[in-house]
């Protein structure tokens, strides 16, 4: 591995973990903001959404992003529900009572020791949400003023492991894909991808999984043993 001049990072299970999924919640919340409701519930919504996920999902190894916006506007259209927000209020509200995270543990001193050494660092997440919506919930952390841009498959309709993902953010650096790091937790997406780009893969395996015959250029299982890692390259 080179001597990174960037590292980018994926969300969820990298960054931050996911602590709770109440889609009720976040239903519930969405028909407060409904012109007419038309009578329905937000249990029927709920019920209702479950039914056209089920139609519709996308296949686990697509690399196709069916998106929040594009969920919504079928699920609400298909009840006849008008809103008085437009959408990315809309998903911010669901996500705000539907979703709660924290930080992985050592996160922040990670990144404030990268900062010190003037790495330039993004986030390149597979994520049906947008990157505002992503970025807002780093703000919430106190985590996004160490990023540079926060981008989302929903923003490009296209997702890891397509190359296309990742050599746009190095597009966005203005470097070469050998000179970043890319860090992530899924071997099929975030290791194959960034490889493919020839981009560093440090696999970040805190739930330490089983190795699949996919090949990292590193494996860490907590950030603490990133840091050290990194340490040895700066």
């Amino acid at each position: 591995m080179n001597r990174p001049q960037a590292i980018l990072f994926d969300f969820i299970n990298t960054l931050v973990r996911n602590l709770r999924y109440d889609p009720l919640a976040g239903n519930t919340r969405l028909l407060e903001y409904a012109v007419d409701r038309k009578g329905i519930s937000p249990e029927e919504v709920t019920t209702e959404a479950k039914r056209l996920d089920s139609e519709v999902a996308v296949a686990g190894n697509s690399i196709v992003e069916f998106t929040h916006h594009q969920f919504n506007r079928l699920l609400f259209d298909r009840l006849g529900i008008t809103f008085r927000e437009p959408m990315e209020v809309l998903e911010l509200e669901f996500w705000k009572e539907c979703m709660l995270f924290s930080p992985e543990l050592g996160i922040a001193d990670v990144l404030t020791a990268l900062s010190a050494h003037n790495l330039r660092m993004g986030v390149v997440s597979n994520h049906p949400g947008s990157g505002t919506l992503l970025s807002w919930e780093l703000q919430r952390h106190e985590l996004l003023n160490y990023f540079e841009f926060v981008i989302s498959s929903a923003d490009y309709g296209i997702r890891k492991p397509h190359p296309v993902i990742f050599t746009s953010a190095a597009a966005r650096l203005g470097m070469a894909p050998s000179e970043i790091w890319y860090v992530g937790d899924t071997l099929e997406t975030d290791m194959v991808g960034a490889r493919q780009c020839h981009m560093s893969a440090i696999w970040y395996n805190r739930r330490q999984q089983e190795p699949a015959d996919i090949p990292v250029d590193a494996e860490v299982r907590s950030w603490e043993e990133f840091l050290e890692l990194a340490q040895r390259y700066l």
